[in-house]
């Protein structure tokens, strides 16, 4: 009975098939490495010579990210001049340039160095209230189409904000004009 051994180069080949293929099942088994992995670092290998753990093991911690920190390189970054915006980023605070002055910021009004003004001469108008359980009451706002929804302390189309409100009144600031105005709800 023939079983096909007859051919020596039939015969080399399958032992050196076989051969790859255990060598990969173990690799894939033992080392947790994925089929993909396996067969990229299995194919580096030449089939007449099997290679050493130590060299699968080297190409594997090559592909591999270093996690650990090296602190004779951070040392060496944080002893760096900066230059181009002179800033350097290990300081926590940043040296003023000379010669620039910033504008200082204008204090704000305090509510009482507002106007209360009962009239209401803004293009404003409230037309609505939500309240919900547990959670503070909401105000609906319209002007020229846009619709506004705030609560207490809120500051809406960038120009007033809500200081009280009441079951039909809101009391908003103007702070651009820096007056207060009641609002009754419309129907």
């Amino acid at each position: 009975m023939k079983v096909g051994t007859e051919d020596r180069r039939k015969l080399a080949a399958a032992c050196v098939l076989t051969a790859f293929a255990v060598l990969l099942m173990w690799q894939w088994t033992f080392r947790g490495g994925s089929p993909a992995s396996a067969s990229l670092i299995g194919a580096a290998i030449e089939p007449a010579t099997l290679a050493k753990p130590a060299t699968i093991k080297k190409a594997r911690h090559m592909d591999s990210l270093d996690p650990t920190l090296h602190t004779a390189q951070l040392e060496s970054t944080e002893r760096k001049t900066y230059e181009g915006m002179g800033r350097n980023i290990f300081t926590v605070y940043a040296e003023e340039p000379m010669g620039k002055v910033l504008p200082r910021p204008s204090p704000q009004p305090t509510p009482s160095a507002l106007v209360l003004s009962t009239t209401s001469a803004i293009r404003l108008k409230f037309f609505g209230i939500a309240t919900m359980s547990n959670r503070r009451p909401k105000v609906c706002f319209w002007q020229d189409g846009d619709v506004f929804i705030g609560g207490e302390g809120d500051i809406i189309g960038l120009r007033y904000q809500i200081l009280r409100i009441g079951s039909n009144v809101v009391e908003i600031a103007d702070l651009l004009e820096h007056r207060e105005h009641t609002l009754m709800l419309k129907k």
